[in-house]
């Protein structure tokens, strides 16, 4: 198990690290919400909790940019602010759970298996397989032949609307609406579909997007 605690608050993080060491959970400390973003980007963790006050970017525009990314992974929102407008902000926002400093070892791990295991639960619910592609909307996750591949939330939004019309024509118009909800040139979402083409490509999927012509685009099996 892997967390991200973005906190810098020393004393809290040590704290929560050497609760975390005895539960056997690893645990990652980021004291600013500028780093935690792109710390974000690049690793994958099972809960993201986060403190409101945090220098850089506060907890509740760190929440915002995080879900606006495309990054479904359970928040926890830790903070000394009891606020019941800051507790409904961040739910609203797409926070997981809430809770209020100080809090004990013991409800605070409790929270975080409980978030692991509802995300688990939603990952295997949601997961879309069609040929060799297995993707997973909640987390936003990819795997061609078991290879995990990373994907942007556009280009995973593409993919999304072929798997869930698999080998049938899905028209340009619908594409467009979807993504960006209002009219764009269409080379928008050439590019987007050349991606992931590509990556397709680079799993070596037995599967192609063929374009329809004047029409749109469908996911298929490559034929023999």
């Amino acid at each position: 198990m892997k967390i991200l605690l973005v906190e810098d608050d020393p004393k809290v993080t040590d704290s929560i690290q050497n609760m975390s060491s005895l539960q056997g959970i690893d645990c990652e400390v980021i004291d600013n919400g500028l780093d935690a973003y792109y710390q974000t980007r690049r690793e994958d963790y099972d809960v993201i909790v986060i403190d409101i006050m945090l220098p850089e970017i506060n907890g509740i525009d760190l929440l915002k940019q995080i879900r606006e990314s495309g990054n479904n992974t359970p928040i926890l929102m830790l903070t000394a602010l009891s606020s019941v407008d800051n507790k409904v902000k961040s739910l609203d926002l797409g926070a997981d759970d809430y809770m209020v400093k100080p809090v004990s070892a013991k409800e605070f791990f409790a929270r975080i298996r409980a978030l692991i295991r509802r995300n688990d639960t939603n990952t295997r619910d949601n997961r879309i397989i069609f040929s060799d592609i297995e993707y997973f909307p909640y987390k936003q996750q990819l795997f061609i032949k078991g290879k995990k591949l990373p994907i942007t939330k556009r280009e995973s939004m593409v993919l999304e609307i072929l798997l869930r019309n698999s080998e049938q024509t899905v028209e340009t118009e619908t594409f467009i609406q979807a993504i960006w909800g209002r009219s764009v040139p269409k080379n928008n979402l050439e590019i987007l579909i050349r991606n992931v083409r590509r990556l397709l490509e680079i799993g070596h999927s037995d599967t192609r997007i063929r374009n329809i012509r004047s029409v749109g685009y469908m996911l298929e099996n490559k034929p023999f």
